[in-house]
């Protein structure tokens, strides 16, 4: 009897998955193929203060003791997609981070997301509003959102590896000023 056992070792390129190494199992036979990659930066995108879990391996199952604080950098050997677990970042030897908590240098990507945020910037003083995450983006006349005010978001986009936040319609925020 044939029987076909395929896991997949990804790499993130610009948010799309990239297949580097298979192995399969046919006839009780297994073949391994793999390919060396040259060291990815990703930053650690969590709540502002916190930090992520390090995992001994690729499922979120068993926690080293590490953590990987919110806004610093990391360099990613690659990925492992876990069924429905989820995709985890290889950050060196035996240590795996949860992918939806990290960024990749240059990464482009959008996706839902419904969560407030709290404006961090100078007190007394706000932030511009923008019409639009993207490189051509233009400010929104007289929208300036004040100091530790908070906001209501429903969307992330990451744009060249800066994250915007959307307010509704075409207002966006940058994510570097948000706690």
């Amino acid at each position: 009897m044939f029987g076909n056992k395929v896991h997949h070792v990804f790499h993130k390129v610009h948010k799309r998955w990239l297949v580097v190494g298979i192995t399969a199992l046919a006839l009780g036979l297994t073949t391994t193929l793999t390919t060396a990659k040259a060291a990815d930066t990703v930053s650690i995108n969590y709540v502002s203060g916190y930090s992520v879990a390090v995992w001994q391996r690729a499922n979120g199952v068993q926690a080293t003791s590490k953590k990987l604080p919110t806004g610093t950098r990391w360099a990613s050997y690659g990925a492992v997609q876990q069924g429905t677990n989820g995709v985890y970042l290889n950050v060196g030897g035996d240590q795996w981070i949860d992918s939806s908590y990290a960024d990749l240098a240059g990464e482009n990507s959008s996706h839902e997301l419904r969560g407030v945020v709290t404006i961090q910037y100078v007190p007394g003083y706000g932030i511009a509003v923008w019409n639009s995450a993207s490189g051509d983006r233009q400010i929104v006349r007289r929208a300036v959102l004040r100091h530790g005010t908070q906001w209501q978001v429903y969307r992330r986009a990451v744009v060249n590896g800066r994250t915007w936040y959307n307010l509704g319609g075409n207002q966006w925020i940058d994510g570097a000023l948000l706690s």
